[in-house]
């Protein structure tokens, strides 16, 4: 997969169905994620603004396995660590962030091909659809933000781009 293909959106969906909302939704969350972890340097990664915050990485881990975890409720897997117990976390920003986008992807590929009445048959851990929206999916991008500010306190701000319209940043 290349990366580079969350630098942009793509194009709005043309009708506003639930899924296609969704899928926007989706869209917009791997964009600001590409560009919250685009430049970002392995230094960047230990910052933390205060002893009781995540750090940077620790954030990333955790929108990883919120990524995850919407890839698994549209997949109908089940949402229970493997056997043996969790992985071991992965310490690697490339291996992150392409894991990260991978799970996006595949969240947005799964919702393409589903039918609104079809997001009444999502549950994660036996809870319907709505905890899909307000767990996983919707966390994801309140980390994305504090991505953006602990990157920006840390003297590393995020490349300027346009969110509203997709854009990439410009070139100087």
């Amino acid at each position: 997969m290349d990366l580079a293909s969350f630098a942009q959106m793509p194009e709005p969906p043309g009708k506003a169905t639930a899924t296609a909302i969704l899928s926007r939704y989706v869209d917009t969350t791997a964009f600001r994620y590409y560009w919250s972890t685009e430049e970002l340097r392995q230094p960047d990664l230990a910052f933390r603004p205060g002893p009781g915050s995540m750090s940077i990485v620790e954030l990333l881990r955790h929108i990883h396995g919120l990524s995850g975890r919407s890839n698994r409720a549209l997949s109908g897997e089940p949402d229970t660590p493997p056997a043996g117990g969790l992985p071991a976390p992965i310490e690697d920003l490339e291996t992150l962030r392409r894991g990260t986008l991978e799970n996006l992807a595949a969240v947005r590929a799964r919702l393409g091909k589903m039918k609104d009445e079809d997001l009444e048959r999502i549950m994660v851990n036996q809870r319907p659809f709505w905890f899909f929206l307000s767990g996983p999916l919707f966390d994801m991008l309140g980390h994305i933000g504090q991505v953006n500010s602990w990157r920006r306190l840390a003297g590393n701000p995020i490349p300027k781009r346009n969110p509203p319209k997709g854009d990439a940043p410009k070139k100087a």
